[in-house]
C-alpha cells in the first residue's frame, strides 16, 4: 500500500517544505525517488544557488523525519 512522503529542503534555519508529497511503496522506494529528485535538481542547476549546509529531508506526516540527506 502506497504511503505519502514529503521531501523538504533545509539549511537548519530556512526550510522549503514539500506540501504536496509523493507516493511511494515504502521508505526504500521514497529514498530512490529522493535520490532521483536530487540528481535532477543538480542537473537543472537548482542546487547550485543554495550554498553550503543544505539537506534533503524525507518525512512522513507533519513532523516525522525519517531520513536526512546532505546535498551540499
Amino acid at each position: 500500500m502506497a504511503q505519502c512522503f514529503h521531501f523538504d529542503l533545509t539549511d537548519g534555519r530556512t526550510t522549503i517544505p514539500d506540501n504536496e508529497g509523493v507516493e511511494a511503496d515504502d521508505l526504500a522506494d521514497a529514498l530512490k525517488q529522493a535520490e532521483a529528485a536530487i540528481q535532477e535538481m543538480r542537473l537543472d542547476g537548482e542546487l547550485a544557488s543554495l550554498g553550503r549546509g543544505w539537506k534533503f529531508i524525507i518525512r512522513a506526516g507533519a513532523d516525522t523525519i525519517l531520513v536526512t540527506i546532505p546535498i551540499s
